[in-house]
């Protein structure tokens, strides 16, 4: 999203603001990997296998642009030590 900053300069504002959101798209049947796999979910309140996302956006009377995306990837597996069972963990 380098391309963004020119654009926002343009439109930039006193009232902008940078608007940070976290987010999973539930992917329930697909393989488990680094990308796609548990994330603990606020909203449900429990654990959903998905992927996670970060997204930024500026935010002024004018306009919304997107800043930044960001995915959560957890590449390290371990075991767990009271299920004994795979779990994936992030860096």
């Amino acid at each position: 999203m380098e391309n963004s900053e020119p654009f926002i300069r343009e439109v930039e504002s006193s009232q902008g603001c940078i608007s940070i959101d976290d987010s999973i798209q539930e992917k329930t049947y697909t393989d488990e990997n680094s990308l796609i796999c548990w994330h603990f979910d606020h909203t449900k309140k429990r654990s959903v296998k998905g992927v996670n996302f970060i997204t930024a956006q500026y935010c002024s009377e004018q306009v919304n642009l997107p800043v930044a995306v960001d995915f959560v990837t957890k590449p390290e597996q371990t075991i767990d030590a009271k299920t004994g069972m795979p779990k994936r963990k992030g860096k």
